[in-house]
C-alpha cells in the first residue's frame, strides 16, 4: 500500500466521520473500504472473464433453441488467440460470439478480505455488539435481512427461504463477518443504483443502523494496517 493510497483512504474515512448526512457517511466509508480491499488484493481481482458480443451473437435465437430442445450442438466453432484475449465463434447453427480476456472483478477483492479477516472479526466483541444493534434496523418477518432492490419485483415475504436462494434478499440472522459484509454490500448497491431514498423512513433507518458497523470495520483496518502512521 503506497502513500497515495493511504492518503485516499484516510481522506474518505475522515469525510465519513465529519458527514452529517447518513447516506454520505455510508458511501464515504464504503469508498475507503473499497480502497483498502483494492490496495490489498487488486492483483487477485484480475481474472479471465467471458463476454458475449451482442452485436454478433443471436442471443434470442440461441435461447429459443434451448427452450425447444434440452441441448444444443455446435455445427461449427472457431477459437482465435490474440495478444490479450481469446475469441470464440460458435454456430449452433445460430451464432454465439464470445470474447475472453482478463478484467478486474470487484467481487474478488471483497471475497479475499472475508477470507483474511473473517476469523478476527468473528471473535471481536465490540464488532458483534455493533452488528446486534444493526440487526434491529433490518428486522422483519421474524428475520434479519435486506432486499436486493433490483429484484424487488420477485420479492415474496411469505417464502424467505426461496428469496435467499434466489438472491432476492441477503440475510443476517447469524452474526458472522461474512454475512455482515454481504449485507453492507447490498446496502451499498441499493444506494448506488438509486433504490434507497433519503427521507424514506425504512431506508433511513437501515443506512443509519449500518454506519457504525461499516465505520468500525474501516477504523479497525486503518489501525491494523497502520494506514494513519
Amino acid at each position: 500500500m503506497d502513500e497515495k493510497q493511504k492518503k485516499l483512504i484516510l481522506a474518505w474515512h475522515e469525510q465519513s466521520v465529519n458527514a452529517s448526512n447518513e447516506y454520505l457517511k455510508f458511501m464515504s466509508n464504503w469508498i475507503a473500504f473499497n480502497a483498502i480491499c483494492y490496495s490489498l488484493y487488486h492483483e487477485k481481482a484480475i481474472k479471465e472473464r467471458a463476454q458475449i458480443d451482442t452485436s454478433k451473437s443471436k442471443i434470442k435465437k440461441v435461447v429459443q433453441l434451448l427452450v425447444n430442445e434440452d441441448e444444443g450442438y455446435s455445427a461449427e466453432a472457431k477459437i482465435v488467440g490474440r495478444e490479450d484475449r481469446l475469441t470464440i465463434d460458435i454456430k449452433l447453427p445460430e451464432r454465439l460470439f464470445l470474447t475472453i480476456k482478463k478484467t478486474f472483478t470487484e467481487d474478488n477483492i471483497y471475497r479475499e478480505f472475508i477470507r483474511d479477516y473473517e476469523a478476527k472479526f468473528n471473535i471481536d466483541e465490540d464488532f458483534i455488539e455493533l452488528v446486534e444493534k444493526f440487526q434491529e434496523s433490518i428486522f422483519r418477518d421474524n428475520n434479519y435481512y435486506v432486499i436486493n432492490m433490483l429484484k424487488i419485483n420477485k420479492f415474496n415475504q411469505k417464502d424467505i427461504t426461496k428469496m435467499i436462494e434466489d438472491e432476492v434478499v441477503v440475510q443476517l440472522n447469524e452474526i458472522k463477518y461474512s454475512n455482515t459484509q454481504r449485507v453492507l454490500y447490498q446496502i451499498r448497491n441499493n444506494i448506488f443504483h438509486g433504490e434507497k431514498v433519503p427521507g424514506n423512513v425504512n431506508d433511513d433507518r437501515i443506512v443509519k443502523g449500518a454506519n457504525p458497523v461499516l465505520n468500525y470495520i474501516v477504523s479497525a483496518c486503518i489501525k491494523n494496517l497502520k494506514i494513519n502512521v
